[in-house]
């Protein structure tokens, strides 16, 4: 478990920011009665536009690898699958 030091957790500033420029509402502009004609002006900043492109690509993949659990399961079967325990410690040491 990874503990952000004081800091949001990625994409949670995006949503803090939508927040506090909702409630400025600088660009908005109310017309007629109840609020017909409401104009609004949304930016995205070039990193929030790339954290959705990514997204979007993540989406696309499967959401399980057939293909590496087949060559898994055939290597364990034919007694050629071997464990790393160095490199299994290592990306235990790295989420620390």
């Amino acid at each position: 478990m990874k503990v952000n030091r004081g800091e949001l957790p990625e994409g949670q500033d995006v949503y803090l920011r939508a927040q506090k420029i909702q409630k400025q509402d600088t660009r908005g502009r109310e017309a007629g009665v109840g609020g017909v004609g409401r104009e609004y002006e949304v930016n995205l900043s070039s990193r929030s536009r790339a954290l959705r492109e990514i997204r979007d690509g993540i989406d696309r993949l499967p959401e399980v690898r057939v293909d590496r659990i087949e060559r898994i399961r055939e290597s364990i079967a034919n007694g050629t699958y071997t464990i790393d325990p160095v490199k299994i410690a290592e990306k235990m040491l790295e989420e620390i």
